[in-house]
């Protein structure tokens, strides 16, 4: 099923069987992207083991271990990297609404192994990454710490969110 996808989507997804985490190991590996949003199904115990290998966290398609969910009043995005070139488009009036996103819940995330090639490129105040760009392998992964419908955050009502999927599926 991943053989042929240039982009994967994970919404909310609760652990894949050793096949597929194979199966979509490979596929970034070899150049795809991973779009890969958080939520309540996800099991921290299967991302912190699978997705983030720990005898090997660089070299993982999770660059940081989840903590636990971390209910967050409403948290705003803050330190956004808008010369990044995902976040610099949003930068606009007309969709310049992604400053005033604010989340209900996000994860808490371990600390970046040494030698990690993620970037955090928004946080939740100071508490932790909301958006994270990590590569793997020629591959590149999206770490969205919300969910992809509303029930966690405002993002998907925003007028931004269209835009934003439209860039990272670029």
């Amino acid at each position: 099923e991943f053989a042929s996808a240039d982009v994967v989507v994970m919404a909310n997804v609760a652990h894949l069987s050793d096949d597929r985490l194979l199966a979509l190991e490979s596929r970034v590996k070899a150049g795809a992207g991973l779009l890969l949003f958080l939520g309540p199904a996800v099991q921290p115990p299967f991302y912190n083991t699978k997705l983030h290998n720990p005898s090997r966290p660089t070299d993982s398609l999770l660059p940081r271990p989840l903590l636990q969910p971390a209910p967050a009043g409403l948290a705003q995005f803050a330190r956004i990297d808008w010369t990044h070139p995902l976040l610099a488009p949003l930068f606009d009036p007309t969709f310049g609404d992604f400053a005033r996103v604010r989340a209900r819940t996000f994860y808490t995330f371990g600390d970046a192994p040494a030698g990690s090639a993620s970037q955090v490129l928004a946080w939740f105040g100071d508490a932790a990454p909301a958006l994270i760009e990590h590569s793997f392998g020629a591959g590149r992964v999206l770490v969205v710490n919300s969910t992809a419908n509303d029930e966690w955050s405002d993002l998907p009502r925003r007028n931004c969110f269209v835009p934003l999927l439209d860039q990272m599926l670029n």
